[in-house]
């Protein structure tokens, strides 16, 4: 539950930035469009009479509580994938991204102009691509998971047969704990599967990402003294993508700046 209400208020401020930016796109004045923007105030116009949406009154009824639901969801998806996005560049996953925010928001326009079906038809549109795209999120990061786990199992294992750990208090017991860090990090990695075939893919994502640090965790202290460095460099971005968090480049200078002085 703490883990849940620290993530809402990370969420929040770029969510208000988000919304910001997307009313100012809804109130923008009819003079300010360009030829194709024109073109896209009648969403009619994109279908003929035989697949246009229903537009009858139980049909907008409806579509008001649907549409009042995918907002707020698309939108607090929207988020989670632009901290990806920004974290993972050399995933080429922005265009994908561009493309859901731009659709997001002639949603939004759609909804302020009280064309509500049509709203819900571009935000249906929306949540469609928000989950390919998670898809493709989760599928990475299961690999990655993965190679971090191996790599965890490993060191644990060599651990184990180390008969000096046994004679040792304190290694004895770093054996436990990151035993057991282990095990719930696969437990981890099991329960984002489940939820994948679900089609839960935020509920997938957010396993994954608990499998990560539980992992990453086990790699810091299991470590050699020559090795922490290292391994805080290989997976800083990770770390803070864990927490929802974007890593921005401007930090990690300033981070490498101290480590100079």
């Amino acid at each position: 539950m703490v883990i849940r209400n620290c993530f809402k208020f990370m969420v929040l401020p770029v969510v208000v930035s988000l919304m910001a930016t997307i009313f100012a796109f809804a109130q923008q004045p009819a003079g300010d469009k360009t030829a194709t923007d024109k073109k896209q105030d009648d969403p009619r116009k994109e279908y003929n009479e035989a697949e246009r949406p229903d537009e009858s009154y139980l049909a907008r009824f409806r579509a008001i509580e649907v549409t009042d639901r995918l907002m707020k969801k698309n939108l607090d998806r929207i988020y989670m994938l632009k901290v990806v996005v920004e974290n993972f560049p050399d995933k080429g996953w922005k265009a994908d991204f561009d493309k859901i925010y731009e659709g997001y928001k002639t949603a939004v326009a759609l909804y302020y102009k009280r064309d509500i079906i049509y709203a819900k038809v571009k935000l249906e549109d929306n949540e469609d691509a928000i989950n390919k795209l998670s898809t493709k999120v989760a599928d990475e990061y299961s690999k990655d998971v993965k190679v971090i786990l191996e790599e965890c199992a490993d060191k644990v294992l060599k651990l184990h047969l180390d008969p000096a750990v046994r004679l040792d208090p304190a290694k004895s017991d770093a054996l436990h704990m990151n035993h057991m860090r282990l095990r719930i990090a696969y437990g981890q990695l099991d329960d984002s599967a489940d939820a994948k075939k679900n089609h839960n893919l935020d509920s997938a994502i957010f396993h994954l990402r608990m499998a990560k640090t539980h992992g990453i965790v086990i790699l810091e202290e299991l470590a050699k003294p020559e090795e922490k460095n290292a391994i805080k460099e290989k997976y800083k971005i990770h770390k803070a993508d864990n927490l929802s968090r974007v890593f921005e480049k401007k930090a990690a200078q300033t981070e490498e700046g101290k480590t100079a002085k």
